[in-house]
C-alpha cells in the first residue's frame, strides 16, 4: 500500500483528482484489458450534500456512504480519447486504450451562492485534550460586486529564461492582460540585472493600453544579463502601496539571488503591507521556499513548475485564482496561546482559490463553533460561523502537519536556524511526513512477513490497551498500528534481501544562486540563442584578463 498526501488543484470552480495510470503497450498481461487489471476507488467527502462529480477519463460507478456522507467512485472502462485533447496526444498512436488505459481524471465541486465554511476536528489518540482542526472556506460560484485591482507584473528576462520557458510565460502574461477589467490598473517590469518598465506609473487597463503593452513586451526578449529581484519588487511596492485598489505583485522567475532573506525580512518589517504576492518558480534553480515566504507574507499564493509543457497552464491558473477576490484580511476566532495556526497570516479568499487552514490545540478545550471574519468588496466586515464537526475519517492531523512542515522549513531557511531544521527533521520522522531534511526509504518485504508482523503488533496493542475501547474506535487502533510500524525494529523484521531505495518526494528546492548567475538555461530552453562574448581585447597579448578566453580569472570578460 502506498499512501501519500497531495494538495488538489482547484480549476474552474472544481477540485481536480488526477492519477497517472497509462501503461505502454506490452506492459499489462497479454490479452488482459486495462479495467480488469487496474481499478481506482475514490472516497470523496466534500462536507456538503450537493457535491457534483464529473469523470471525463473513465466510466465510473457512484455510491453514497450514508454514515460518513462520502461519495465512493469506482472506475470501469476507459473512455475513448478525443483527437483534440492536448493531454491525449501521447496516446493517439495506440489503437486501443482498453489495453493501455489512460490517466484517471475527475473533478468535484460544491456550488453555492454564498461563502461556505466547514470545520473538522480530529482528536489525538494519545491525548484527549489535544487534537487537530481543519477549516475549509469555499468561495461562491460568482459575485455581483468585486474588488478593484492593481497588478504589477514582474517578469524575469535573464538569459536562462531564453526559448520555450519565456515564450510560455509571455503567452500566459498576455492572457492575464486580456482578463483585466477597464476599472483595473497595471504595469509590467521585465528584469534581469537591469529593469525596464512599460510605464512610469500604474495605468488603466483599457484595450488600447493593453495592446501597446503586448507589443512592448515583444521588444524585450531574454538577454545574457543576471538576476536582481529587490529593485523591481521595491519599485512595484512604491506604486502599489499608495494605490486605492487591491494591490497585487505577480513575480515570475526561474532564478535564485543571494539577498532573498533580506528581501523577505524587509517585507516582514513592514507591518502595514497591503500588497498581495503571487509567485511562480520555473525549474529547479529558483528557491521554492523564498517564493513561498513571499506569498505567505503577502497573503497570496505560490506554485512551482518543473515541466516546460506546464508553464503556461501553471501561470494561467495562478492568475485565474487572483481574478476575483471574495474576502480579504481573513481572521479566525481562535485566540488561545495554546493553538497553532497554519498558514499565518491567512491568505485571502478568491473565486478560484479556496482557503484551507490547519490548526492544532493542546491542553485546552476545543471550541464548539468557529467564527471567520474578513472584508468583502464593499469594505464591510463579513462574518461566517460554522460548527466544529468531530470525525476520524478525514486526515485532519496530516493536513496540519503538512502545512506545518512546509512553513517551518521556510522559516528555518529564512532564519538560517539549525535548531529549527532539526525540529522539522524530528517532526518529519515522528509523523511519517517527508521534508527537505529527511529521505523516504523503501524496503522490500513479503506478504507473509507483513501479515506475521501485523499480528504481533495487534497482539501488543491489545495487551497495552482496553479491548472494548479499541474495538469501538478503529481510528485509534489504526493510528497506534501506524506508529508502531514506524520504528527501526519493525523495519528490520520486515526487510528482506537488504534491498532498499531512497525515493524523491517532491520538486521543492532551496534554489541555485550559482546556476542563476551562470545563466544556465532551464527546462530545455537555450536553443534559440548563441552566446556573444564581449572580450577585454587583451587576450591576444596573453594578458589573461578574460574568464571565457582560456585560463585567466580577472573577471573583465562577461557573457552577454
Amino acid at each position: 500500500t502506498c499512501e501519500y498526501l497531495e494538495p488538489l488543484p482547484f480549476f474552474k470552480k472544481g477540485y481536480i483528482v488526477s492519477v497517472p495510470l497509462y501503461f505502454p503497450q506490452g506492459t499489462i498481461v497479454e490479452n488482459a484489458t486495462w479495467h480488469n487489471v487496474v481499478s481506482v476507488e475514490c472516497r470523496i467527502n466534500a462536507l456538503a450534500a450537493n457535491c457534483k462529480i464529473d469523470c471525463w477519463s473513465h466510466n465510473v460507478q457512484e455510491t453514497h456512504d450514508a454514515d460518513s456522507g462520502a461519495v465512493v467512485v469506482r472506475s470501469a472502462e476507459s473512455k475513448p480519447l478525443e483527437a483534440g485533447d492536448e493531454k491525449s496526444n501521447k496516446f493517439l498512436d495506440d489503437a486501443d486504450v482498453s489495453r493501455t488505459g489512460r490517466d484517471f481524471e475527475l473533478s468535484y465541486s460544491v456550488k453555492s451562492e454564498e461563502i461556505q465554511a466547514h470545520c473538522v476536528q480530529e482528536v489525538d489518540v494519545e491525548d484527549a485534550d489535544s487534537g487537530s482542526l481543519c477549516i475549509f472556506i469555499t468561495p461562491p460560484v460568482k459575485l455581483s460586486t468585486t474588488f478593484g485591482r492593481a497588478f504589477f507584473f514582474l517578469l524575469d528576462r535573464s538569459g536562462s529564461m531564453v526559448g520555450e520557458p519565456y515564450r510560455e510565460a509571455i503567452r500566459a502574461l498576455n492572457r492575464a492582460l486580456d482578463r483585466l477589467r477597464p476599472s483595473d490598473q497595471f504595469n509590467v517590469c521585465a528584469f534581469d540585472h537591469e529593469q525596464v518598465f512599460f510605464q512610469d506609473a500604474l495605468v488603466a487597463a483599457d484595450k488600447a493600453t493593453i495592446q501597446r503593452c503586448k507589443q512592448w513586451i515583444d521588444e524585450y526578449p531574454p538577454n545574457r544579463g543576471g538576476t536582481v529581484m529587490n529593485v523591481p519588487i521595491e519599485r512595484a511596492l512604491a506604486h502599489l502601496e499608495s494605490c486605492e485598489l487591491l494591490p497585487f505583485v505577480v513575480l515570475i522567475t526561474d532564478g535564485a539571488v543571494a539577498n532573498e532573506r533580506e528581501i523577505c525580512k524587509q517585507l516582514e518589517e513592514n507591518k502595514d503591507l497591503r500588497s498581495r504576492f503571487i509567485t511562480l518558480g520555473i525549474g529547479s534553480y529558483c528557491n521554492w521556499f523564498f517564493l513561498k515566504t513571499l506569498a505567505k507574507i503577502g497573503r497570496g499564493f505560490s506554485d512551482v513548475v518543473v515541466y516546460k509543457e506546464h508553464i503556461y497552464h501553471k501561470i494561467d491558473h495562478l492568475l485565474r485564482m487572483a481574478n476575483t477576490p471574495v474576502l480579504t484580511d481573513i481572521e479566525v476566532g481562535l485566540k488561545s496561546d495554546e493553538i497553532e495556526l497554519y498558514p499565518f497570516p491567512i491568505p485571502d479568499l478568491f473565486i478560484g482559490a479556496p482557503v484551507v487552514i490547519a490548526a492544532r490545540y493542546t491542553s485546552t478545550e476545543c471550541p464548539k463553533k468557529i467564527t471567520i471574519r474578513g472584508y468583502d468588496p464593499h469594505g464591510e466586515q463579513y462574518t461566517i460561523a460554522c460548527q466544529v464537526d468531530k470525525r476520524n475519517d478525514l486526515p485532519v492531523e496530516k493536513i496540519f502537519i503538512k502545512q506545518q512542515i512546509d512553513l517551518m522549513t521556510a522559516d528555518a531557511w529564512l532564519s538560517q536556524s539549525k535548531s529549527l531544521e532539526s525540529e522539522v527533521a524530528a517532526l518529519s520522522m515522528h509523523t511519517n511526513m517527508p521534508s527537505m531534511y529527511t529521505d523516504v526509504v523503501m524496503y522490500e518485504t513479503t506478504q507473509l512477513l507483513l501479515d506475521q508482523e501485523e499480528k504481533k503488533l495487534n497482539d501488543l496493542i491489545n495487551e497495552q490497551n482496553d479491548d472494548d475501547e479499541l474495538n469501538n474506535n478503529r481510528h485509534r487502533r489504526s493510528k497506534l498500528m501506524a506508529k508502531m510500524k514506524n520504528n527501526k525494529k519493525t523495519v528490520a523484521a520486515l526487510a528482506v534481501g537488504g534491498t532498499f531505495a531512497v525515493v524523491a518526494v517532491g520538486a521543492m528546492t532551496f534554489g541555485d544562486v550559482q546556476a542563476t548567475m551562470d545563466n544556465i538555461p532551464i527546462l530545455g530552453g537555450g536553443n534559440d540563442i548563441d552566446p556573444d562574448f564581449e572580450c577585454c581585447g587583451d587576450c591576444d597579448d596573453g594578458c589573461g584578463d578574460c574568464d571565457d578566453c582560456g585560463d585567466a580569472d580577472c573577471g573583465d570578460c562577461s557573457v552577454m
